[in-house]
Parts: structure tokens; sequence; C-alpha cells
């Protein structure tokens, strides 16, 4: 991994009939750097944290993992290197419902053909969910639902983790808990974080902030 591990470079996107949604956006982040994006509705944020990661492809400007830009990679070369250098988390958990708490965490290093149970249990009891591990996602409560997203985002070692709004369901209490414990594990792990929030007073937990307006960073 080198020293800036996730990069956007002038980076622009527009949408069929409401003009450019992102203008100009340029950052660098280091390995085990985690980054909060501040802004108001519309200002680009999710649609940045979609360009970082690969799922759309920038109308100009580069995104670069590990150095390495994007551009030129297939739709099924981007989709390997997701499931191997990418973990999402989401305001949304999307558990399975028919699977149990670790099996839930386990399915994205089943699709990368990486099955290690023992780190997703390590990630569980870090996550305070171990003694949870065989429960069923309608018998956890909404801050242990997104607990087990972000353990399922971490399993399979990513370079890069975005997460877009993850506390945004939760209340006050569950929020502060799911923050810090992705900025302490994204620490531990050495991934490049980026974390998409409305939340001042979370935001100041991150290592980095910007702050998106119109599309453009102001700060």
């Amino acid at each position: 991994m080198t020293a800036c591990s996730l990069e956007a470079k002038r980076l622009f996107h527009s949408f069929a009939g409401t003009g450019e949604v992102l203008r100009g956006v340029s950052f660098a982040l280091e390995a085990g750097c985690v980054l909060a994006v501040l802004g108001p509705s519309g200002s680009g944020k999710s649609t940045l944290l979609h360009l970082l990661g690969g799922l759309a492809t920038p109308t100009s400007g580069q995104v670069l993992w590990g150095g390495q830009t994007l551009a030129g990679n297939s739709q099924e070369q981007l989709s390997k290197r997701r499931a191997k250098e990418v973990g999402f988390v989401f305001q949304h958990h999307y558990l399975l419902e028919d699977l149990n708490t670790l099996e839930n965490v386990l399915l994205p290093s089943l699709i990368g053909n990486q099955k290690d149970e023992a780190r997703a249990k390590l990630l569980l009891e870090r996550v305070g969910l171990l003694e949870r591990a065989k429960a069923y996602p309608k018998t956890l409560s909404g801050g242990e639902r997104q607990r087990t997203a972000l353990a399922r985002a971490l399993v399979t070692k990513p370079q890069f983790v975005l997460a877009d709004e993850p506390t945004g369901s939760l209340d006050k209490k569950n929020a502060e808990l799911v923050f810090t414990l992705l900025v302490e594990l994204a620490h531990l792990e050495q991934a490049a974080v980026v974390i998409v929030t409305h939340d001042e007073n979370l935001a100041q937990k991150a290592d980095r902030i910007i702050r998106l307006e119109d599309g453009m960073i102001v700060e």
C-alpha cells in the first residue's frame, strides 16, 4: 500500500437533467487515516462515495486506489477488486434475515472465497457481539445490527472503508458507539476510511474533515 492509499483527482460528475453534482473534488488519504465528509443534503457526498468505491465512473477526473487509477478497469475487474479491497458501511445495515450474525459478517469473505471464521469472531468480539454470533437479525437492536454491518465491512481486511451515514438511523448513544468503533477499528486495521455524516460532533472524532457545498470542497 502506498503512502496515499486513496486519492481523488479533480473529480467532476454530472447526472442527466440535474447538472454537475461534483465540481473538481480533490484529496489524498493515507492508510490508517479517517476522513469525515460533511455537507448539506444534495452537496454531492453520496455521489463522491460511489465514485471512490468504483460504483460509478466520474464524468472527468480520476480515483486512485493505492496509486493505481480505476480508469480502464472493466466492470468485472472493478467488482473483483471491490470484493478484496473495499468495505462498505451504509445507513441501513442490509443484513440478510435468514443468516445469523456470524454468517452475515462472513458473507463478503465467502463471496471472495476467503472465509476466515476466526477473524469474523474476533471482529464480533471487538464490536461487543460475540455472544450474539448465533442470533438472527430480527432479534437484534438497531445498534447491534449496525455493529454487525461494521464487522462485516472489515472482515476481508479492506484497504478502504466507505461509510455513508452509518449512524443516521441510530440514537445518540449507539451513533457515538458505532462511529467510535469504526474509527478505532480503522486505525487498528490501517485502512483509509471515508465517513459521510451530518453529525458535526461525531465528525470531530475523525483525523480529517472536509466540507462539501454545491459539489465543491469549501474547507
